[in-house]
């Protein structure tokens, strides 16, 4: 039997709805539905990455049936799986999909929003936060020590292109350097010398302060 048909007919069984046509899907997305529906045929419980994964798919290749059908599993499944993580993924899948009205509702009924979830809304309502924009924040997390929440505008600047700027490199190393991230600060630090140019004071100033601040000795040797 060919792929794209198993895996809608194993679809059915799950109490996909008929409209979904996943026979028609690209094979990326086929095999990814496969392995999910032939989880749920063996029993297997889903867990975060695998919604996560599937959202991902769901969104890529815009196939709104499949996501809201698997949005409706994660919401009768147990509240474990209501992570930030699934709720980004969700939210994600919505709005390239093409369905606003789902993508705000989901959005708010979060209990918990994180830099990925305002951003994701921030983008579908057309704000574009720019460099200058990433940065301010940047420094503002870095202030208060929220390493967690510089890595995640970390991994969003490296998906929109702007991680090259210079302006975001300091930032970045700033963050780093601050909140006692020593070695992380020192690769995108390192980095300024591929990609821009010659580190300038600000760049400097905010590696030597974090040795100092740290603690850390072999500034001299390290930079």
């Amino acid at each position: 039997m060919d792929k794209g048909k198993e895996v809608q007919s194993v679809s059915f069984e799950l109490g996909v709805e008929s409209d979904v046509q996943v026979g028609t899907a690209p094979i990326d997305l086929q095999e990814a539905l496969e392995l999910y529906v032939r989880m749920r045929r063996n029993n297997i419980k889903s867990d975060v990455y695998t919604y996560c994964s599937i959202f991902n798919a769901t969104a890529d290749f815009k196939y709104l049936h499949f996501g809201k059908e698997v949005h409706g599993m994660v919401l009768k499944s147990s509240r474990d799986m209501m992570v930030i993580s699934v709720c980004n993924a969700t939210v994600d899948a919505y709005a390239k999909c093409g369905a606003p009205e789902y993508r705000k509702k989901s959005f708010y009924e979060m209990e918990e929003r994180d830099m990925v979830s305002w951003t994701t809304l921030m983008r579908e309502e057309g704000f574009r936060p720019n460099q200058f924009t990433f940065s301010s924040v940047l420094v503002s997390y870095s202030r208060l020590c929220f390493l967690e929440y510089g890595q995640q505008i970390h991994g969003l600047l490296c998906k929109v292109g702007l991680d090259k700027d210079k302006c975001i490199k300091n930032a970045l190393v700033d963050i780093y350097a601050k909140c006692g991230s020593v070695n992380e600060a020192k690769k995108v630090f390192e980095r300024i010398f591929e990609w821009i140019s010659n580190p300038d004071t600000v760049s400097w100033t905010a590696m030597i302060s974090g040795y100092a601040q740290h603690g850390l000795r072999g500034c001299r040797s390290t930079l």
